[in-house]
């Protein structure tokens, strides 16, 4: 079965072409009147069919962006629909449109991923203007789903192939949820270990003497207080040895939520070079 295609962009409900919807109810007279009510104000291009087998076999040759579907069907009904859409990785949004109103209908739909739940009942005006919306609604989210799920492959991409090692840090109690092969490298340890580290085992990455000047210019960054943006310390590698780093850290949004962003460089043979020198490490002078 084809997934369903991504709309272009739709705003303040207004759209270059009608979306393609397939209307599925056992009711063929209903179908008929409500194909006529949704194509009124052009937003709508609607397909019916009065079987889920017929609605499968229309999926199959036609991309639709979105299904409405009856619940009380005969052999398959609107739920088994969903779920054998959902099984099979199709993410078409899908508003059951049934008369029952039945609560527990609504919340079994809504758990198998559902977009929206609409009561036939009532005035014709109001629930097909609810209808409209849910439908019009629910395109929008899986078209901005698919635009953040390919900036963020775009940006994965990018920034596994840096130079610098990369982390991406979230969470109250910091966890690590992002890092490049680089950083497996400076690190020694594999990118699988790295996620899978508690906030305690990533403190230990860095030397005593400078974990509490670490842990504080996190928490300022994360915050969204002012704080050094590029510093250098030293890391400890799986292996138990020493290194210094230089990292630029910055705040960004990661599936959502606001999260740290750290840029790492070995700079290890630098500081041996610049010890011998007699040149002291950039710490930030108000926690050196």
């Amino acid at each position: 079965m084809e997934e369903s295609a991504t709309t272009k962009s739709l705003d303040n409900n207004s759209i270059d072409k009608a979306l393609a919807i397939l209307h599925v109810d056992d009711d063929t007279c209903f179908l008929g009147v409500s194909k006529q009510i949704l194509e009124m104000n052009s937003k709508f291009e609607v397909d019916v069919a009065s079987s889920v087998e017929e609605a499968i076999q229309k999926m199959q040759q036609k991309r639709y962006n979105a299904v409405i579907s009856d619940y009380e069907m005969p052999n398959q009904d609107g739920l088994l629909f969903l779920k054998l859409l959902r099984e099979q990785q199709n993410d078409v949004p899908f508003v059951l449109f049934t008369g029952k109103g039945r609560e527990d209908v609504a919340i079994k739909a809504l758990n198998l991923g559902s977009d929206a739940y609409i009561n036939k009942s009532g005035d014709p005006e109001t629930v097909y203007g609810e209808l409209s919306d849910a439908l019009i609604k629910s395109i929008e989210r899986k078209k901005s789903k698919k635009l953040l799920a390919d900036s963020e492959f775009k940006y994965r991409k990018l920034i596994a192939g840096l130079l610098q090692g990369l982390l991406i840090v979230q969470g109250p109690k910091p966890r690590i949820v992002f890092a490049n092969p680089e950083m497996e490298k400076i690190t020694g340890f594999s990118n699988q270990e790295l996620i899978s580290l508690s906030p305690s085992e990533m403190g230990n990455m860095v030397h005593p003497e400078d974990r509490e000047i670490f842990v504080n210019l996190f928490s300022r960054r994360i915050s969204g207080a002012e704080a050094e943006s590029c510093y250098e310390f030293r890391g400890i590698r799986k292996d138990g040895s020493m290194i210094w780093l230089e990292t630029c850290a910055s705040l960004i949004e990661y599936n959502g939520q606001p999260a740290v962003q750290g840029v790492f460089l070995d700079i290890t043979e630098r500081k041996k070079a610049e010890e011998k020198q007699g040149k002291r490490s950039k710490i930030p002078k108000h926690i050196q």
